[in-house]
């Protein structure tokens, strides 16, 4: 569902706030993720499908970033292997299920909070 700049799903284990841009939950090659897990702790995931960032790669070299695209990097970076919410959805499920977030993805600290 479609809250202002976030695109949302709840599950019974977290709140996912997608940020997408102008692209189509079900089309979207790469997000911006804030997960609010039900310990009311929040971790931050970037997702990307490999085209995507072979996307990335080839306008580096265009433009010259990123030393002529010598490298691609991304903070909290997880890899889907198709694009759309519904593809990312399944891997915070997965991330949540198996306790790879917390290593994967990083807490943002609670305003206020020294965490």
């Amino acid at each position: 569902m479609q809250q202002g700049a976030y695109y949302v799903v709840e599950r019974p284990d977290f709140i996912a706030r997608f940020l997408i841009g102008n692209d189509r939950p079900e089309t979207a090659p790469e997000a911006d993720v804030h997960v609010e897990l039900a310990d009311g702790t929040t971790r931050y995931v970037t997702f990307y499908t490999l085209p995507a960032i072979d996307e990335v790669l080839r306008r580096h070299q265009k433009t010259g970033e990123a030393a002529g695209s010598a490298y691609f990097w991304s903070t909290d970076l997880v890899i889907v292997p198709e694009p759309g919410v519904p593809a990312m959805t399944r891997a915070i499920e997965e991330l949540v299920r198996s306790g790879d977030i917390e290593s994967a993805c990083q807490m943002i600290p609670r305003s206020g909070s020294d965490d």
